[in-house]
């Protein structure tokens, strides 16, 4: 549908089904399709996941809390996936959680990868202190495609495998609007 300049309503006319549906309806599916974080998904874990040491891994999610247009499969973990027609800017948003680390002067570090291609610009990286809770994420906007595919990958360098907490961790993809150009 697209938008159709809103009648004026004069008094006493007679409001029909396909007034509304036109003037109405039809325009709020328009509007739908352009109101920020109307289409997105927000996916999270619910188990621990185990990052070995010195080498990047793939999040993977266990569910969604939304997922208006079916970003999110079962069949595909982790990634969210841009839904068709559905290209233009889109904000990548995510919060890695760590176990509690023990050593002093280790990299935690996450970044978006767009297309099995890391978006390296986006990296974070904390420093961290030893005993407590480390965290990585960020929010960014990307210009997107339709069927183009977001994961999250992870790094540390303790010199063991850390934990990825069961909880405090999420992905979300939500459509801002057109392509920015």
């Amino acid at each position: 549908m697209s938008w159709t300049t809103p009648r004026t309503w004069t008094p006493g006319e007679t409001v029909t089904a396909s007034i509304m549906n036109t003037h109405v309806r039809d325009n709020l599916i328009d509007l739908n399709g352009r109101i920020p974080y109307s289409i997105g998904a927000y996916a999270y874990r619910t188990t621990a996941q185990s990052i070995s040491s010195a080498s990047w891994a793939t999040m993977s999610w266990s569910t969604t809390a939304y997922d208006t247009d079916s970003l999110w499969s079962v069949g595909s973990p982790t990634r969210l996936t841009v839904p068709t027609g559905k290209g233009g800017l889109w904000q990548i948003q995510w919060n890695v959680r760590w176990n509690i680390i023990t050593v002093n002067n280790v990299r935690i570090m996450s970044w978006p990868v767009v297309n099995a291609t890391a978006q390296t610009a986006w990296m974070t990286e904390n420093s961290t202190s030893t005993s407590q809770y480390q965290t990585s994420g960020a929010t960014v906007n990307y210009n997107l495609s339709a069927g183009d595919y977001i994961e999250i990958q992870v790094y540390q360098d303790t010199g063991a495998a850390v934990n990825i907490r069961a909880s405090e961790n999420f992905f979300g993809l939500y459509y801002l609007g057109p392509a920015l150009t």
